[in-house]
Parts: C-alpha cells; structure tokens; sequence
C-alpha cells in the first residue's frame, strides 16, 4: 500500500497566515501539520509516499525531498489546473503503480491510531473495496456526509450538503484506504455543480455497483484545520500524537 496525501492548498480562510505558506506546511506543536499526517501513516507500516502539490509546491519538496531523512520514499505530483480531490487522486496512478492506496487530507488530522485502525480493517475484509474514515459533527454541511447502515458498510455521499438538509452527522475525516481499482472510478468523474472533480462522485458509483465500502468512525478528536480559530485544536492533536 502507498499513501497519496493531498497538500495542493492554499487555505485562504486562513487569511496571512498563508500568504507565504501552503496551508499543510503551517507549523502545529513544532512541526508543519502535513509532517504529523505523514508519520501517523508511517505508523500503519506505509513506506511509500506521494504528496500532491500546487500552491507554493516547492516549499513542501523543499521541506520533505526524497523522504530519505525520514526513513520512507516520496514523489510529488503537482496538481493541474482541475481541481477536487478526486482529480488529484486520479494523477498519482502511475506512481501508485497498481498497489491499493491509504489516502488522506493533509489539513486533516486526528489520534495516530486512527489510521493504523483504518489499515488493518481494509486488510482484514478482502471484499472490500474501501474503507471510509468517519468523524461525528453537529451538522456536515461544509464538509461531505455520510450514511452507513447497521452491517458498517457505507450508503452514500453527499458532498457539501446544503446546511440541515441530511439526517446524518457524519463527516468524512479525509482519510480513505482504496483497492488500486478506485483509479477506474476516478476516471469516470465529470466536474460537479462547482466545476470540481470531486471523489464522493467515484464513491456514489462504487455503491451503485454494489462494491463495499466500510465506514470507520472516529471515537477521540478530529480537526479541520480551515480557519485561524481551528490551530489550538489541531495543536493539541498534534502535541498528544507525538509525545504517545
């Protein structure tokens, strides 16, 4: 398995904060936020890393180059000008070259743990195609919400939903393990009612066809860490993640 973190953005919520900075390279507890992400993967055993870059992109290969000092591998891919996460996905086929994929936001984080877990269940049910981690929110209206049944297998994705229009409360944490054949789904993505080629597209279709995707839902902290306010809460995920 090789991992694709996803750390184009730029964050413009953040305000300066990002005006000379990609939104994955600010700082959390001493270290840039996408660094934490990455080695919560290391955890789940992934070696292998391709990170997607856009904004500032030079910064993040400047920071991390070959992953050599880390003890992993890491290739960049740079995002073209489609957006949406499943489009940035789509452009790490070749250098994913046929094996299943961890992928994870890299503004995202949550307990270390999480992602091991999130591992070990993909590997221990063959007949899944995915496993879609999950984090409990008050309304996902800014995010992407998520419907399971009692058996744990995922119904349905509904990308930003309009605020108090769907009757769930979970959110997709930006964490995903995939079986290589997520790329053919990518490949049938045409661009949504915002111009993005967004992956809850791929995730309707793997449902229509009656693949399984199994949800995985957070029990400690997660945080998006989109707006000024939010750091403290990534920081404090961070500071514990790395003194376990």
């Amino acid at each position: 398995m090789k991992a694709v973190i996803l750390a184009a953005g730029r964050g413009t919520r953040l305000g300066a904060l990002t005006d000379n900075c990609p939104k994955p390279m600010i700082k959390v507890a001493g270290i840039p936020l996408v660094e934490y992400v990455i080695r919560c993967c290391m955890d789940a055993g992934i070696k292998d890393f391709i990170l997607v870059t856009k904004y500032l992109a030079e910064q993040v290969s400047g920071y991390f180059g070959d992953g050599s000092k880390m003890g992993i591998n890491i290739d960049y891919v740079v995002q073209d000008d489609r957006y949406g996460t499943g489009v940035a996905l789509l452009l790490c086929e070749k250098l994913v070259a046929g094996d299943d994929v961890l992928l994870c936001y890299g503004d995202c984080v949550t307990e270390r743990k999480v992602y091991k877990d999130a591992v070990a269940l993909f590997g221990e049910k063959p007949d899944l195609l995915a496993v879609e981690v999950l984090n409990w929110v008050e309304d996902p209206w800014q995010g992407s919400a998520i419907m399971f049944g009692e058996d744990g297998l995922v119904t349905e994705m509904i990308e930003k939903p309009p605020k108090g229009t769907v009757p769930s409360h979970w959110n997709s944490a930006g964490i995903f393990c995939f079986k290589n054949e997520i790329f053919e789904y990518c490949k049938k993505i045409t661009p949504s009612v915002r111009g993005e080629y967004e992956l809850p597209s791929a995730i309707t279709d793997i449902i229509a066809d009656g693949r399984k995707i199994a949800a995985y839902c957070i029990e400690g902290e997660w945080c998006d860490m989109g707006r000024p306010e939010d750091i403290p809460a990534a920081e404090a995920i961070v500071r514990r993640g790395m003194n376990c």
